[in-house]
């Protein structure tokens, strides 16, 4: 089965998957049925990808929308902006040092 099938049936059985460091974390357990957590373990470095390009991409989006309204602020001067603009990619660059690593290891 494609990871997609894989997606799809988790969001029906409402699993909810996060990554952690290099483990792939599913709630609630008791949902997870052998046969699924076979398919999990089977995906681990696909599902963990997509975890972190999902991450990165509301990264990304928060970096657009913080600022975006203050660009055009009278109250706000470029000078501001700029340091703004600064400190929230560094925030944002130290918050990637913290994200999920892929890893195909089979742990959970």
């Amino acid at each position: 089965m494609s990871v997609q099938q894989l997606i799809s049936d988790l969001t029906n059985l409402e699993i909810r998957l996060e990554a952690h460091g290099d483990q792939l974390r599913y709630f609630p357990r008791s949902s997870v049925t052998p046969a699924m957590t076979e398919r999990l373990k089977q995906n681990k470095s696909m599902l963990l990808a997509i975890l972190r390009s999902v991450a990165q991409q509301d990264m990304d989006a928060l970096k657009g929308t913080l600022l975006a309204g203050l660009a055009d602020d009278p109250d706000f001067s470029d000078h501001v902006i700029e340091g703004l603009q600064a400190a929230t990619m560094e925030w944002i660059q130290t918050k990637a040092l913290d994200s999920p690593r892929i890893d195909a290891s089979e742990d959970q």
